[in-house]
């Protein structure tokens, strides 16, 4: 069995929004909080997991409440668009996974 090449870039960004686009659950701050780590995570050097800094992307994403942009990043956890694994110490890391397979979303929404 071999392995699937990585996504490039555009390849993920791409994937999440024709998968999104269809998806009644998806608000603009799911998609302006995808945005944001999608920018954090190419500025890192595209590679998976990409260590979240919420005040970093935050302001990125517009979003200005804690409460919105946890909510958020549970539900494109919960929806299948990232992998997110929290941290719930405050020294700690919280970790997202973007390079994912959408296309199971996409059927699922059709």
């Amino acid at each position: 069995m071999t392995e699937s090449a990585p996504m490039s870039s555009w390849e993920v960004l791409q994937s999440f929004l024709d998968a999104s686009k269809e998806d009644p659950r998806i608000t603009p701050f799911h998609v302006s909080l995808y945005v944001a780590i999608f920018y954090a995570w190419t500025m890192s050097g595209s590679g998976d997991p990409l260590i979240l800094c919420k005040s970093a992307i935050m302001p990125l994403a517009k979003i200005q409440a804690r409460s919105t942009y946890n909510q958020c990043l549970r539900d494109l956890n919960a929806f299948g668009y990232i992998l997110y694994m929290p941290s719930y110490d405050p020294r700690g890391r919280t970790v997202v996974f973007l390079e994912i397979d959408h296309s199971a979303i996409r059927m699922a929404n059709h």
